[in-house]
């Protein structure tokens, strides 16, 4: 507003018209003595690094989620399988129960229980159906994909971790270096050291050269009668009562995060404890499971060819065949279950697979 024509007494004109008023400066500052410069900078490199490492971390655990997913996708497909090929036996039993019931050489109840047996397997069969479907749904989900065509994986065998090392300590040492989530809490720990340094920089004076020149008018020519020019050096005195707070507020983060990396080192170490004592665990459900599959297959061989002989009955081949399906189920669950331990193991150790 027009400072010169507006009056507020009795003639008051609330549009009193403007003046122009042009006033350009040029203006150059340059620090002499900057308490905590150099400590602001370090950190705010300190905060950009923890950014990154953070960010990487979690693309490394998405990854590894996605192994996992891709791992339970292969298993459940594995058990569809399963299901498939023993309701394919218990259909093949029922062809033959039902040809010696004609011949006279067994009863109608041992084909109705057979065809019980095998109604329960095909049912067995539709849920794995199911489960396999939702495996691949969640693999889809964290791939981003909305397809709808069936996810084709390739057959050729994946070695999960294959150069893991096989000891204890050398993992422990493995995730302390190449965990990311820690690396990145150690540089946040160190940019908010940094901070408080700044924050303690800030008590003492700063000394600062400067340097201006005023351009008054719309003309940008120089006019000595009307521009100006200052230069000269300021000292700066920090007399804010809000600088000891800020100081103690700097130093409680600090100890904060430090609190917090010895409490994720700690959890770090504790996640690779368990996935190798996991996987060694697997490896030895996977040996047993294995061997009982091929003492499952030929008990049920065995009877199965007693019963055509009319030496076995139903029920001994109903047990078989359940005890061959179970054994073959934990068998697919076993070597799975050393696949998705394997990945457990890479991914506590900061690896992708």
């Amino acid at each position: 507003m027009n400072h010169e024509d507006l009056t507020f007494g009795p003639g008051f004109d609330p549009t009193p018209g403007s003046v122009d008023d042009w006033r350009k400066e040029i203006r150059l500052d340059w620090a002499i003595v900057a308490p905590g410069r150099r400590a602001s900078r370090d950190a705010a490199r300190e905060g950009e690094e923890t950014a990154r490492l953070a960010a990487e971390a979690l693309e490394r655990r998405l990854a590894n989620a996605g192994v996992q997913a891709w791992l339970g996708l292969r298993a459940a497909r594995a058990l569809e399988e399963v299901a498939r090929e023993s309701a394919g036996v218990v259909e093949r039993r029922v062809e033959v129960t039902r040809t010696r019931f004609q011949e006279g050489a067994a009863l109608r109840a041992d084909v109705l229980r057979l065809e019980v047996r095998l109604a329960a397997a095909r049912e067995e069969a539709a849920r794995a159906s199911l489960a396999a479907r939702q495996a691949e749904s969640a693999l889809r989900r964290l791939m981003g994909s909305t397809a709808l065509e069936p996810i084709e994986l390739a057959d050729e065998a994946v070695a999960i971790g294959a150069g893991l090392p096989e000891e204890l300590e050398a993992l422990l040492a493995r995730a302390e270096e190449e965990r990311l989530d820690l690396r990145a809490a150690a540089h946040r720990v160190r940019m908010l050291a940094l901070r408080g340094e700044a924050e303690r920089a800030a008590r003492y004076p700063a000394l600062q050269a400067f340097a201006a020149y005023d351009v008054w008018g719309s003309n940008a020519g120089i006019d000595t009668d009307l521009d100006s020019y200052v230069a000269g050096i300021g000292l700066r005195l920090p007399l804010s009562a809000r600088t000891q707070p800020r100081i103690r507020q700097a130093a409680a983060q600090e100890r904060a995060a430090s609190e917090g990396l010895r409490e994720l080192a700690l959890a770090a170490s504790g996640e690779v404890r368990d996935a190798f004592e996991g996987l060694h665990a697997a490896h030895e459900t996977l040996a047993l499971a294995e061997a009982a599959v091929g003492a499952a297959e030929e008990a049920f061989r065995i009877v199965a060819e007693a019963q055509d002989a009319g030496a076995a009955t139903v029920t001994d081949v109903l047990e078989a065949e359940d005890s061959a399906r179970q054994a073959r189920v934990r068998a697919v669950a076993a070597r799975a279950g050393v696949e998705i331990a394997r990945a457990k193991l890479v991914a506590a150790t900061g690896g992708v697979r």
